[in-house]
């Protein structure tokens, strides 16, 4: 085997015996693949042919005697993008929306060059996500992210996030070929915090073309996709503008407002945040108590009830709908509320009075803040107030007019 290397765009091998050669390069600067060349020298008496790529024509000399000159196919490396699937555009996109505990999925678009068989040595997915893959989601499809899968194409390492392809079913010695790596995780509750709202994974990958190529192989430039979040937070108010407490919510995925649609939440650390309670979480609550936060919501439509009034006040005759709406930017979501569209409004028309103000908060522009009213019951007047008086007053006079009704009836009755 003779090797050798240049800086520069071409490279002169000497002294070649008569024989049969396989011709392959790599860059280790451009990351480039090359395919290589077949190349048949043959020496009859004093004549020197060569042949490329089965050529049935010898190639011509550079000029100079014995010289050949042969030109090399060059792709660029491995390239690749990795895209999120937006669940209501059933498309994939740079970002989506996810509430915590909701399951995304992703793709990989892998574009692997045409080179010698089983020429890549290694091809290996490096994905930094913190939220957890589904092991038994990772599949490598050809062509499209719905295309064939291809059989014992990947292994999945869960202690490094690294996915490692199978070389020999991924390329092809006479074709490029393009895979899409699969996956679905779910959200974490880190995606959730009081200053954090979204989860950010970001994926290299890293290959060699031969065996004795670097170390660590080339590695290509980082793709990223973003899953946000958001936050409702809700206050309660009396008819006379105070804070009011002990007015009790639970939250429904249906207007229906049954036991079966039930949203649980657990405690977040902080007072008064909560956020949707993974598969398996102890210390699930179905009750939360104004006011609070809730964290780690999806861009959805959900359903509040009122299902314990503070005492002294009425009962709300139905639910309140709130929607979370995510602003967007050509195609993209931005993180951010949006607030033309997100809203929160009392499903009975006796309630219409009862919201008393929503919008995006401020700050944290991913929190749409709510303020419901309630209102004070109807009661007697208590004792020794004006109001005690009149109705003494009223009913002495009644008991007066009912005793001389019966004095004249009975006078009538004498004669």
């Amino acid at each position: 085997m003779k090797q050798a290397t240049s800086t520069g765009t071409s490279v002169t091998i000497s002294d070649i015996k008569p024989g049969l050669y396989s011709v392959s390069a790599t860059s280790g600067e451009t990351k480039s693949v090359y395919s290589p060349v077949a190349l048949f020298v043959r020496v009859d008496g004093t004549t020197t042919e060569v042949y490329a790529n089965g050529g049935t024509q010898p190639i011509g000399n550079t000029g100079t005697a014995n010289q050949y000159e042969i030109k090399m196919k060059r792709s660029d490396g491995i390239t690749m993008e990795q895209k999120v699937k937006d669940a209501d555009a059933a498309d994939y996109t740079a970002t989506t929306t996810a509430g915590v505990g909701d399951t995304v999925d992703f793709y990989v678009k892998l574009t692997i060059p045409a080179y010698k068989a089983n020429a890549y040595a290694s091809i290996v997915v490096n994905d930094t996500l913190t939220d957890s893959i589904d092991p038994s989601s990772v599949k490598v499809h050809k062509d499209s992210a719905n295309g064939d899968v291809i059989n014992g194409a990947v292994s999945y390492d869960a202690v490094t996030g690294k996915f490692t392809l199978a070389a020999g079913k991924v390329s092809a010695a006479d074709t490029d070929m393009t895979v899409y790596l699969t996956y679905s995780a779910t959200v974490a509750k880190g995606a959730a915090t009081d200053t954090v709202h979204s989860s950010t994974n970001s994926v290299t990958v890293t290959y060699n073309t031969e065996a004795t190529a670097t170390e660590n192989g080339f590695t290509t430039a980082s793709s990223s996709t973003t899953i946000y979040n958001y936050s409702l937070k809700v206050a309660k108010k009396s008819d006379s503008g105070k804070e009011l407490a002990g007015a009790v919510f639970t939250f429904y995925s249906k207007q229906a407002a049954e036991g079966t649609d039930v949203i649980k939440f657990v405690k977040d650390g902080d007072a008064d945040y909560y956020r949707p309670a993974q598969a398996g979480e102890t210390a699930a609550v179905s009750e939360l108590t104004a006011p609070f936060a809730i964290r780690g919501l999806d861009e959805t439509t959900i359903y509040a009830k009122e299902t314990t009034t503070p005492k002294g006040y009425t009962v709300p005759s139905g639910v309140f709908k709130a929607t979370l709406v995510g602003a967007k930017e050509s195609n993209n979501y931005t993180g951010l509320l949006d607030n033309t569209k997100s809203t929160i409004e009392a499903i009975a028309p006796a309630d219409a009075g009862l919201v008393q103000s929503k919008t995006v908060n401020e700050t944290k522009d991913w929190q749409y803040d709510v303020t419901i009213q309630d209102t004070r019951t109807s009661a007697l007047p208590t004792t020794g107030s004006v109001g005690t008086v009149l109705f003494a007053v009223l009913g002495i006079a009644l008991m007066a007019g009912a005793v001389w009704l019966y004095a004249r009836s009975k006078r009538q009755s004498a004669k």
